[in-house]
């Protein structure tokens, strides 16, 4: 019934999803999976491409949508594209019970994501905590894959315990292009690296600074307004911080007002990464 009704729909409203096929499942964590998924019509997969940090509605029939962040990489989106994803409500616990072959709604790329051009000949510092990786791993891909354009890159991660890290296949990939430095909250017995929150690590490590870096970060929003000041004190300016708001979004479309920031602007539509420049503080809860 409710292909029949996309298929009614498809000719009559722009915001229809195109059909999408689950290639593969990945189970990540406890409570996340990884979804590979490729368009039903070759000739719309052939054709899509997106930005690092651009983002997907993903839908279930009968569940509903939701938004998340484009996690692999850009320079493969001919083949495929993921989308990792939390159980947290409704829609999530239903992308959780899908299996390959599953058929699902997609709506992408939205957004405008990392303005990339400006971080050629840069030093990059990625700073992420929780599911906020996800956010950035496109970017971190295209980085990797192109990594004779920027200076010094470094890859700040925080999660709760070793046993909550997602992709971890692709943090051992980017560590062979650049720094990678993981922390947790809650060390279990095997745990050799550092412990404590994420911002922390902006004190106990290597990062570049000055006026040749830009920062892009992305996680809870305590996280984020913690490693501000940390990054404007290592001489970053800030219309060099980058700061992702994709946790804000819900239709995608500026429609339903629940991502409009204090000036006016929707985190959707002119989103969801933004210079600290363009944004208050109080946008970032």
């Amino acid at each position: 019934m409710y292909l029949v009704r996309w298929l009614v729909l498809k000719f009559l409203s722009p915001y229809v999803p195109k059909l999408a096929k689950v290639l593969d499942v990945i189970e990540e964590t406890p409570d996340i999976k990884t979804l590979k998924l490729r368009y039903i019509d070759e000739e719309e997969q052939r054709r899509f491409s997106f930005r690092p940090g651009q983002f997907a509605e993903v839908s279930v029939f009968g569940y509903g949508e939701a938004p998340f962040a484009i996690a692999s990489s850009p320079s493969r989106s001919s083949e495929h594209f993921e989308v990792s994803v939390r159980a947290v409500g409704t829609v999530t616990r239903a992308i959780h019970a899908l299996k390959p072959g599953d058929i699902v709604g997609v709506r992408a790329p939205l957004g405008k994501g990392f303005p990339i051009e400006n971080f050629y000949d840069m030093n990059v510092i990625v700073l992420a905590g929780g599911t906020g990786l996800f956010a950035v791993s496109s970017l971190l891909h295209y980085i990797c894959e192109h990594r004779h354009e920027f200076r010094d890159v470094v890859l700040l991660y925080g999660s709760r315990e070793p046993r909550l890290i997602p992709r971890r296949y692709d943090l051992d990939y980017w560590s062979k292009y650049i720094d990678v430095y993981l922390t947790v909250d809650k060390p279990d017995e095997t745990w050799r690296g550092f412990v404590g929150v994420v911002t922390q690590l902006l004190d106990k490590v290597p990062t570049p600074r000055g006026p040749h870096t830009v920062a892009c970060v992305c996680g809870p929003p305590i996280m984020m307004r913690v490693s501000i000041p940390k990054l404007l004190s290592l001489g970053i300016s800030r219309n060099r911080i980058y700061l992702s708001l994709e946790w804000k979004m819900q239709c995608g479309i500026g429609k339903c007002g629940h991502c409009m920031l204090s000036n006016g602007k929707y985190v959707c539509l002119d989103g969801p990464v933004f210079a600290l420049s363009e944004i208050r503080e109080e946008d970032i809860r």
